[in-house]
């Protein structure tokens, strides 16, 4: 991320970090959906996942910095990343701009 914070972690609320997320992925072209659990939902499963340019999958957990993963998380998150996709925990916005910083807007890492 060139080393530059945006200015947006601190003591914020998963809610508020997951919109503050979707947010910027979305105004960077990123093809992402919040993900939704309800009873027939796969447990563990992450907050926000979508396709990356190029199609590779991404998984993005969103926790607060004392947010802690459940085993089901970890193992979905690890399945993701054993799959040749991109599993990751943000805790802020600041994480998911340092991970996928050029790939959006058709650009290609």
């Amino acid at each position: 991320m060139s080393g530059k914070s945006l200015g947006l972690t601190g003591d914020l609320s998963e809610k508020v970090i997951t919109r503050q997320i979707m947010a910027w992925l979305k105004w960077n072209g990123f093809f992402v959906w919040k993900q939704w659990q309800g009873p027939m939902s796969r447990p563990g499963v992450s907050d926000i996942l979508g396709v990356l340019p190029g199609g590779r999958f991404l998984a993005i957990e969103v926790k607060t910095r004392r947010g802690r993963l459940t085993r089901r998380q970890e193992g979905f998150l690890s399945a993701v990343n054993q799959n040749g996709g991109l599993g990751f925990v943000a805790r802020s916005l600041d994480d998911v701009v340092e991970v996928l910083e050029g790939y959006g807007k058709g650009e290609r890492s």
